[in-house]
């Protein structure tokens, strides 16, 4: 029901992609859905007042609010009170590479556990009403690469859409997309 328009998207980015910052992208035009910068669902979850008001997409639409952890049923608690309190649509983060989350086994480190990625859909899927998406890395490296397994379990699972960030997380930031690797992913 959310018509995205014109069809591109803004990254969402740590320290970066800021309400401020989403704002003043929309006031430049060119961009059909903003998201926000991730929010861990424990915080969310916790009622971490700092953590929520990086979720305010009240002015933006439509906008996406990227959570992110490891635990199924915190997340789709999380994605509950992100949609009760407005959120347009919901956004699991697969993909960040950051030292500091990979260590808890969230963001990127999920690829490593493709039953796990099925398993926090499923919930998080079954716990809104609201459009459902995901955003994830080519896999964790150059060995691993199974974004087109973990996309299809997406599908299957009734999300909306998947975002797929053309590096592994060994690649991080660094080097050239992989866009090659991408194609196959849409295709399917």
């Amino acid at each position: 029901p959310i018509e995205v328009k014109p069809a591109t998207a803004l990254a969402p980015m740590e320290g970066i992609t800021d309400a401020s910052f989403r704002r003043l992208i929309r006031k430049c035009g060119g961009c059909g859905l903003t998201v926000t910068e991730f929010v861990n669902c424990e915080a969310l979850a916790r009622e971490v007042d700092r953590t929520w008001s990086q979720t305010k997409t009240d002015d933006e639409g439509p906008a996406s609010v990227q959570i992110y952890g490891r635990d199924p049923e915190r997340l789709a608690l999380a994605a509950q009170m992100c949609e009760a309190r407005g959120a347009q649509i919901v956004d699991i983060n697969l993909g960040c590479p950051a030292k500091q989350v990979v260590s808890g086994n969230a963001g990127s480190a999920l690829m490593k556990e493709p039953a796990l990625c099925a398993r926090i859909f499923r919930a998080v899927r079954e716990a809104i009403s609201i459009p459902l998406t995901v955003k994830m890395r080519l896999g964790w490296n150059a060995h691993s690469m199974n974004a087109l397994e973990i996309a299809r379990m997406a599908q299957e699972e009734g999300l909306q859409m998947v975002v797929v960030h053309g590096r592994t997380r060994e690649e991080g930031y660094r080097g050239r997309s992989h866009w090659e690797c991408v194609r196959p992913i849409a295709e399917a």
